[in-house]
């Protein structure tokens, strides 16, 4: 059975603490508890400008310091994970979705909503080759 890498990008509420939040027993809520309740997938790398946050979850989910970036492009660049996770706020969402569709990453979940405005992911949507 093939088990897929995945990345975090943002290590925020959703992306990996909401859980804490959570009754025990509830099962998985954040992206990276998701990625470890799931036996098909393997959270190999992380990325926040946070990096006190982004290390927490390091520890939490087993990222080594190494693959855990500040920079995001460099994270897809280097790690060329299966699966991304973008948890980000709308502001920057739609950019970073368009970046790894078009470098590798086969699998993305977005959480809502896709951009912070109309114009803004119409913006992002011209930017994408029509075959990618």
């Amino acid at each position: 059975m093939t088990t897929y890498r995945a990345a975090l990008i943002e290590c925020s509420r959703m992306g990996a603490f909401i859980d804490n939040e959570m009754f025990a027993g509830r099962g998985a809520y954040s992206n990276a508890a998701g990625y470890e309740a799931c036996g098909r997938t393997t959270m190999v790398a992380c990325s926040d400008l946070r990096t006190d946050v982004m290390e927490q979850v390091g520890t939490r989910y087993g990222v080594p310091k190494d693959a855990q970036y500040t920079d995001y492009k460099k994270m897809i660049d280097e790690v060329q994970p299966d699966i991304v996770s973008v948890a980000t706020q709308p502001e920057q969402r739609s950019e970073i979705v368009a970046y790894a569709a078009t470098h590798g990453v086969r699998a993305i979940y977005a959480e809502k909503a896709m951009a912070a405005s109309e114009s803004r992911m119409t913006r992002t949507l011209i930017k994408l080759p029509l075959d990618f």
